[in-house]
């Protein structure tokens, strides 16, 4: 029906111009497009949202409107050959929009990772944190540390690395992921990770794990907050 076609093509994205409009586009080093993504800018008190599409007018977004997540993708060892640590925080809007309000990314040794987890959640307050599974060690030592609030295991939906990050994708097409306008330190290493992302053997993808469980955690939030405004009304 025409109801369900309009759900596809705004769900989609390069998706629905590949299955229904015949017209697929590369998809070699370009599953993220971030300079057609739209921005926000923080006031302080507020954040300022900006589409890209010129016509939409600037949203404002009180932060007490804003649900703070973080979400951590670790790495255990402090080799040169290592991966990193990340860890991401975003804001969670209303309607499903995800804001990336911080990254960091660097490596850590097993004993500092609660700690560098404290220190985020300290500056962000967040209401929540998800966290893979698998780490008992930090299962322990997070609970000495106050400021991390109550932690959500996440479990990944796939061991492949793209088929992980397919909903950050289309989330990224439709408009869903916002970054900030004002030039923060991490932003240029984000955008040059997330960027050059193939989801196959890539020398860097911490950051893109971590916000794929931005999303993932997002998602979720927004099943449970329907399911009780379901069960209240």
């Amino acid at each position: 029906s025409l109801a369900q076609l309009e759900v596809a093509r705004a769900e989609f994205g390069r998706w629905w111009s590949a299955c229904w409009q015949q017209d697929p586009s590369d998809e070699e080093n370009a599953h993220f497009r971030p300079t057609q993504w739209p921005t926000y800018g923080d006031t302080g008190d507020a954040y300022v949202i900006n589409e890209k599409d010129g016509i939409t007018p600037r949203k404002i977004l009180m932060k007490d409107e804003v649900l703070i997540l973080v979400t951590v993708d670790w790495a255990w060892s402090v080799k040169q050959s290592a991966d990193h640590t990340a860890i991401g925080v975003f804001g969670l809007t209303s309607d499903g929009r995800l804001l990336i309000l911080d990254m960091v990314n660097k490596r850590y040794r097993p004993e500092e990772l609660a700690p560098a987890l404290a220190k985020v959640c300290q500056k962000w307050r967040p209401s929540l944190v998800g966290v893979e599974t698998g780490h008992p060690t930090f299962a322990g030592e997070y609970r000495r540390h106050p400021e991390i609030p109550e932690v959500y295991w996440l479990k990944p939906e796939s061991k492949d690395k793209l088929r992980r990050a397919l909903t950050t994708i289309v989330m990224g097409e439709n408009g869903r992921l916002y970054l900030p306008m004002d030039g923060a330190p991490w932003l240029e290493d984000f955008i040059a990770q997330i960027v050059s992302f193939t989801g196959v053997n890539d020398d860097a993808d911490d950051m893109v794990d971590a916000l794929a469980w931005g999303c993932q955690l997002a998602a979720q939030m927004r099943l449970l907050t329907q399911s009780r405004a379901e069960a209240s009304g």
